[in-house]
């Protein structure tokens, strides 16, 4: 056997007899002066209903038979089977099916993601498919077929190539790089919802929002506890503002701010734990004239000063400040 290849074709040589083929799909090619045509011709046909322009999910009229060309003598296609990859990257086999079209249209063919055969007078929108062709109808035939499968696709950089939009791990190392013109956004609405973290989304915070709840509602800041602001030499700008509480009578108290204390009668205001809110401010201003009593008691083993006694407000106008350090209350 010898083989001998040019530009256009490849030629094979047995025992005398040689056979020509073309140079890419290896189709054979009939040679002059052959008196046996319909062997390279059969050979042919059947190499071409093999390959995948015609195989994988081709739309072709379902009565071929002794008319193949079309205009064909129903209004029926036949979809050939294949397997594709879905948006979830799951492999999705179709086995192949025909359907009927209506007469004098101009009709979409498809596959949904699960596989399923549809029809309709246009692709839809807003759903994975798989477009396959537009079939064009007269009164009684298929009159042409127009493909519009897209045969390959490009991926890379995970097991997948993109990013599934019902939800996806990303592996170590997964970056995105965004533009630098208009950029991108996370979210086009303030009533969309969004978190981090494991925490429950949440809409936008409104502008009057404690900074810190609405950092600890997105999951940024695990609650509890007492979160520094350290602005590392720079500058806080804007008033400061105290949140003020107005109080007549005794009980615990679990925020910071200031204070206004008008006493009903004799009441103890006890202050929240000193090393859990470390740092923070309290201010206590009376307000009544009454000669009610008006006593400021620790928490558990805190103390005043380094004391243990209690302190209290003795008059009216009076003011005590007080700010927090670990295990203890100090008078400023």
């Amino acid at each position: 056997m010898s083989t001998t290849t040019s530009t256009t074709t490849t030629t094979v040589t047995i025992g005398g007899v040689s056979t020509s083929y073309t140079a890419k799909a290896g189709f054979p090619i009939p040679q002059l002066n052959d008196l046996n045509w319909h062997l390279p011709i059969q050979a042919l046909i059947a190499s071409l209903d093999r390959q995948a322009a015609l195989g994988p999910f081709c739309v072709t009229a379902s009565d071929p038979g002794t008319v193949s060309a079309l205009p064909s003598t129903t209004l029926g296609v036949s979809v050939g089977g294949g397997v594709f990859l879905n948006a979830s990257g799951n492999l999705t086999s179709f086995t192949g099916g025909t359907t009927t079209l209506s007469a004098s249209t101009a009709t979409k063919v498809w596959l949904d993601d699960s596989g399923i055969l549809y029809t309709g007078t246009s692709y839809p929108s807003g759903t994975q498919i798989l477009q396959l062709a537009t079939v064009t109808t007269g009164t009684a035939s298929v009159t042409a077929i127009s493909d519009d499968r897209i045969l390959w696709r490009s991926y890379g950089g995970s097991s997948a190539g993109y990013v599934s939009k019902a939800g996806d791990t990303l592996g170590d190392g997964s970056n995105y790089v965004l533009g630098t013109t208009t950029g991108s956004r996370i979210g086009t609405s303030s009533t969309q919802k969004l978190a981090f973290y494991g925490a429950t989304p949440v809409v936008q915070a409104s502008n009057t929002s404690d900074l810190r709840t609405a950092l600890i509602n997105l999951g940024v800041v695990a609650s509890g506890g007492a979160n520094p602001l350290n602005l590392n030499g720079g500058t806080l700008s804007g008033a400061v503002q105290l949140p003020v509480t107005p109080l007549s009578s005794s009980g615990a108290i679990s925020t910071l701010g200031l204070f206004t204390v008008s006493a009903a009668g004799n009441i103890t205001i006890t202050l929240p734990d000193a090393t859990t809110n470390a740092g923070g401010v309290i201010l206590f201003k009376r307000t009544d004239s009454t000669s009610n009593t008006v006593t400021i008691s620790r928490a558990g083993t805190d103390t005043i000063d380094g004391g243990t006694t209690n302190t209290s407000l003795s008059s009216q106008w009076s003011l005590l400040r007080l700010i927090a350090a670990s295990g203890v209350w100090m008078v400023i």
